[in-house]
């Protein structure tokens, strides 16, 4: 599948721009390490302690705001990221060897990072995996998991990521006034 002239990668080589979202810390499905390519990363159980390396990483840009927790959406920029030497020596097994193997081709694509936070997830609360995604439940579903998820918190990042795909502009910090979303309206008994 990544193998450099394989069909798989010649159709993500035709993207103008490939942009990956990842979770910074706090999704315990798929980590920040996973998401972004980022196999030196790890497990993701200390993902949070690893964040201000990826902040500080060479061409990062930042976000203040949600690098401390005082709201949610992007808090890192990576454009165009470039592979990085592995901070730890190379994995020893026949399956870590073949994930770091494709990563590099994946990598060689070139890709901007968005590392994603919100400020109410973390290593004790890891509810961030379907909040990127803004997901939408119905009926029960919604009723049992909304107070629990807050999965609405998401949807302005859904908005920038669409202007992102698009080429309608970049995703940027959230405008302090807009008005924020709230939970939405329960339905049901």
């Amino acid at each position: 599948m990544t193998r450099p002239r394989s069909r798989c990668m010649g159709a993500l080589r035709a993207f103008r721009r490939r942009g990956l979202y990842a979770n910074l810390w706090g999704d315990f499905m798929v980590p920040f390490g996973t998401a972004a390519i980022e196999p030196a990363w790890g497990a993701g159980l200390a993902d949070e302690g690893r964040a201000r390396g990826f902040a500080e990483r060479g061409g990062a840009e930042p976000v203040a705001e949600a690098m401390q927790r005082r709201r949610d959406g992007v808090a890192v920029r990576l454009r165009a990221a470039r592979p990085v030497a592995p901070a730890s020596p190379q994995p020893a097994g026949a399956e870590e060897q073949e994930e770091v193997s494709m990563a590099r081709e994946l990598e060689a694509c070139g890709w901007d990072k968005f590392a994603v936070a919100f400020s109410e997830t973390g290593s004790l609360f890891p509810m961030a995996h379907n909040k990127i995604a803004a997901l939408s439940r119905e009926g029960w579903r919604q009723i049992l998991f909304s107070w629990l998820e807050r999965t609405w918190q998401g949807e302005e990042l859904m908005d920038d990521i669409a202007s992102y795909v698009l080429g309608d502009g970049e995703p940027s910090p959230r405008d302090e006034t807009r008005p924020k979303r709230s939970a939405p309206p329960r339905s049901g008994p």
